[in-house]
């Protein structure tokens, strides 16, 4: 994703973010888990490098497709990109609360940015991703759901979610063609409803039997030129030492007194209880940004570091 471009004075960059955050909070209900033709077209796209492989190519369920459109739907409403809800439940829990089965194997890709309008793009992109490319060619896993929610209104755009799984429990999601078109007698099934941002479905009891195998977590593009995976065990910069009230939510324009690279300032307003904290500076008449826990690839154009003395814009929440 090429950086957000704009010609404005410094002393507007507050009221220009402020402005993304509100369009951000607006909370579109999510749309329905019937597959769309993009999502149909990234399903295919992925079975097409599967089978180029020799393996099966992934049939979609209901379940999976449900939850896949529900975490699209979540993530667009933070303007973000998480392995974790905004419910504060992983991978696990949440396909649990669809219904999926908890004796699976499971796996997810998600993804966001304005390039990834075409499903071509972003499976590219999951594709030059060793971590990504990994779980679309996994050989254990059977099932996949696919989401894809547009929000206009974020930075981001479009919104990203693959779910895979090693068991096919239900029938596919209206809309999506079967990854083994075989002629049959009966009609096809109608996928259940998608839930709502109100109301979280309820989790299924996880058997006692029979033990769940440990999920395989999966990194998270986001815009730019290929996502990669999230490193597993970041280490924790210096905190940077800057001038005016750092917010728990919102945005506050800030100085660096000294020469700090966007870790630090992170870390800065991490401890001062910013929430999902981002860091703006302009360079060259552009507005870049830095998200914290992002991939590098993600912010790749922010400067190395930033000089002492400069403005910058801190979002938070």
């Amino acid at each position: 994703m090429s950086p957000r471009t704009l010609v404005t004075p410094p002393v507007l960059i507050a009221l220009v973010a402020l402005a993304v955050l509100v369009a951000i909070a607006a909370r579109p209900e999510p749309a329905s888990a019937d597959m769309s033709a993009l999502e149909r077209d990234a399903l295919e796209l992925v079975n097409a490098e599967r089978t180029q492989r020799g393996l099966d190519p992934l049939v979609p369920t209901s379940t999976l497709d449900q939850a896949a459109s529900w975490m699209a739907w979540d993530m667009s409403t933070t303007g973000g990109i998480s392995h974790t809800d905004t419910l504060g439940r992983g991978l696990r829990d949440r396909l649990n609360a669809f219904g999926y089965p908890s004796n699976s194997s499971i796996r997810e890709n998600v993804a966001a940015g304005g390039i990834f309008a075409d499903p071509a793009a972003v499976v590219d992109a999951w594709m030059n991703s060793s971590g990504h490319r990994a779980n679309i060619l996994a050989a254990n896993v059977k099932a996949i759901g696919v989401g894809l929610h547009v929000a206009p209104g974020t930075s981001y755009r479009n919104f990203w979610v693959l779910n895979f799984g090693s068991k096919i429990d239900t029938p596919p999601p209206a809309g999506a063609a079967p990854a083994n078109p075989t002629p049959t007698a009966t009609a096809s099934p109608t996928p259940s409803p998608t839930p709502t941002a109100t109301a979280s479905p309820t989790p299924a009891p996880s058997p006692s039997a029979t033990p769940s195998p440990t999920a395989t977590p999966s990194p998270s593009p986001t815009p730019t030129a290929g996502p990669a995976p999230t490193p597993a065990a970041p280490t924790q910069p210096a905190p940077a030492v800057v001038t005016g009230p750092i917010p728990r939510s919102g945005v506050a324009l800030l100085r660096v007194e000294e020469q700090a690279a966007a870790e630090q300032i992170v870390e800065t307003a991490l401890a001062a209880g910013c929430a999902r904290p981002s860091v703006w500076v302009t360079q060259g008449g552009a507005l870049v940004g830095y998200v914290g826990g992002a991939p590098a690839f993600v912010n790749a154009a922010f400067p190395a570091a930033v000089p002492a003395a400069s403005p910058i814009l801190l979002s938070c929440g």
